[in-house]
């Protein structure tokens, strides 16, 4: 039986790494048992093989610009986007390396899927209101967010939200309990590559906003699905690093 290594890293500067490597160590155990390439391997000529695989997930907080030489995926986790860039340019001159967000940018961006959450979804926006000089832009997703849309620590909400895919109905579910913090929200979609993946009303001011979107290798969600106890969005990122690891070897 073949075992397929994948390693995901985790950047790890701030914010809610070690919950998203919580998600990722419950994720392995249950790849690590023999399982159908088919069930894990979609959008391939592959698909509906019955060999039998065992995935062999490597989890790893990333904090140096080396580390992303070894990853099949990168999550950038919820925290504050301000202190992300602020805390990779520190870390970068003392240890006289490339700053660590514009390596992923320069090299990583295209190579892997990556996955942002709340504060990451930021990060990975090309457009961000309101402009701030503080927060490196990835470029990657190519859409509007609009930093705290939701508002401050106090309005923070959990809600449970629809999730709709075409690639992977794991993924599709009419209840997932999405979690705010200080949260943005997609305003605006510039790209028919953009699959919006989760919307939401503004029970303020009514206005229909988007909290989870798909680009090609970019994932990203304006809430914080590893402090939930559904991890289908953990999953599916896992499905699409095996893939791009696969189809790319």
């Amino acid at each position: 039986m073949e075992t397929i290594p994948l390693t995901i890293g985790v950047l790890s500067l701030q914010g809610a790494f070690r919950e998203h490597c919580e998600c990722l160590e419950k994720i392995k155990k249950e790849l690590f048992s023999p399982l159908p390439l088919s069930s894990v391997y979609f959008e391939s000529k592959k698909n509906g093989d019955d060999t039998m695989v065992k995935i062999d997930l490597t989890i790893i907080q990333v904090k140096k610009t080396e580390q992303l030489d070894k990853l099949d995926g990168l999550i950038i986790p919820g925290g504050e986007s301000t202190v992300f860039s602020a805390i990779s340019n520190f870390c970068s001159n003392i240890n006289s390396v490339d700053h660590l967000l514009q390596k992923i940018q320069e090299q990583y961006l295209n190579s892997y899927p990556i996955f942002g959450t709340c504060a990451g979804s930021i990060l990975l926006a090309k457009h961000i209101q309101p402009h701030d000089d503080r927060v490196f832009k990835l470029n990657g997703l190519d859409v509007t967010i609009s930093r705290n849309y939701f508002g401050r620590q106090l309005q923070s909400f959990e809600k449970s939200i629809s999730v709709q895919s075409n690639t992977n109905p794991d993924l599709t579910t009419e209840n997932f309990s999405a979690i705010f913090i200080r949260a943005p929200a997609i305003i605006d979609v510039h790209n028919d590559n953009v699959k919006v993946l989760a919307s939401l009303k503004n029970e303020i001011n009514g206005e229909e906003v988007i909290v989870a979107v798909e680009e090609n290798n970019l994932l990203a969600t304006t809430f914080h699905p590893e402090l939930s106890n559904d991890l289908r969005f953990h999953k599916y990122f896992v499905k699409k690093c095996l893939c791009n690891k696969i189809k790319n070897e």
